[in-house]
């Protein structure tokens, strides 16, 4: 494609995204903060490397000097999205990432018109939970037009973790059930609000609301007032409802979730990069009216890393040759029937 492409996280996401992106014959380079790891992820992969600390502003336009588009693989999001965006939209250069964080989607909105200005595009919540559950969603609305509620729900799989997708994990947990009731963000009991749900493939799980970049990204692309997004939790239901809300308050000081990441690695006693599962994930949607008439529209995909490169390039050659300024979300910038054709595909393999 002719496309310089800078990938920031040498982690499991970022290292896979490289690779794939690489192989489908994209000028692309790896970036990081750590000349050590990300010097050996790139020479593993045969691609070239560049060093930037997010902390410093300087190294980071040096960074995407001579870059068409940035793709921030690097969780947590709320800590690498608020300083690579803001470089790339002074540098010119277009802007995607992975994340599925409330307060990085939120970020991203809020720089709207400064990427319209700059003739950029951001384009959040590339990775399988915000292009999945956006589709889904129009997938649910399109059959409920005049729907009024939107629940979400789902369930990656098919990576065993890594240490940035612990602690983007950990946020979630930290930031406590959140859903949008009428157009306005408010905290969600977990006592009233969590439930026993049966998944696509009939286990019967619990679940918990959680503060995801859908929030914010399905109501702008749906215009649903009410929002809801939840994700299993392997504890009891009665066990769920009384930890969870203690637990959020514990996670909320960074110290304790990076004290709880160095103690899970350390266990697993393995290196970051993990090897995928071929096990289903799924982003489920039901969409409400206030009838009640209602339908679930489900999207499930056998490998979460291969979507989310097959979305990223997707979205690189949309961003390349159409005019796309400004913050969009992967269903936005695709279409229902182009993420259609790519979960077909990825099906069909």
């Amino acid at each position: 494609m002719g496309v310089s492409v800078l990938v920031y996280g040498a982690g499991g996401a970022g290292r896979s995204l490289c690779a794939a992106l690489a192989a489908a014959g994209l000028n692309v380079e790896l970036a990081g903060r750590s000349p050590e790891r990300v010097g050996a992820v790139a020479r593993d992969l045969g691609v070239p490397y560049r060093i930037a600390d997010l902390r410093d502003r300087v190294s980071v336009l040096g960074a995407l000097d001579g870059v068409h588009l940035v793709i921030n693989a690097a969780g947590p999001f709320a800590r690498t999205a608020p300083p690579l965006l803001s470089a790339a939209l002074t540098a010119g250069v277009h802007y995607l990432d992975l994340s599925n964080e409330y307060s990085s989607h939120t970020h991203a909105w809020f720089r709207h018109r400064d990427a319209v200005a700059r003739q950029t595009a951001i384009v959040c919540g590339s990775g399988f939970g915000g292009t999945a559950a956006g589709l889904a969603a129009l997938r649910a609305v399109a059959e409920v037009p005049d729907a009024h509620s939107l629940d979400i729900l789902f369930v990656p799989r098919g990576s065993s973790g890594t240490a940035g997708v612990l602690r983007s994990t950990l946020s979630l947990v930290a930031g406590g059930g959140r859903g949008l009731l009428n157009g306005t963000l408010r905290r969600l009991s977990v006592r009233r609000f969590a439930r026993a749900e049966t998944l696509p493939n009939g286990d019967v799980v619990s679940v918990a609301p959680v503060s995801t970049g859908d929030l914010v990204s399905i109501a702008r692309g749906t215009r649903v007032p009410n929002v809801m997004v939840f994700t299993p939790v392997r504890v009891s239901l009665r066990v769920l409802r009384v930890l969870m809300p203690p637990l959020s308050v514990l996670l909320r000081p960074g110290w304790v979730r990076e004290a709880v990441v160095a103690a899970v690695m350390r266990r697993k006693g393995r290196a970051e990069t993990p090897v995928p599962a071929p096990r289903m994930s799924y982003a489920q949607a039901t969409a409400t009216d206030t009838s009640g008439r209602s339908h679930t529209a489900v999207v499930a995909v056998p490998h979460t890393r291969d979507f989310m490169a097959a979305v990223c390039l997707a979205l690189i050659e949309e961003v390349r040759g159409g005019d796309v300024a400004g913050c969009h979300t992967p269903a936005q910038v695709l279409g229902r029937d182009r993420l259609d054709e790519l979960v077909g595909r990825m099906v069909q393999t």
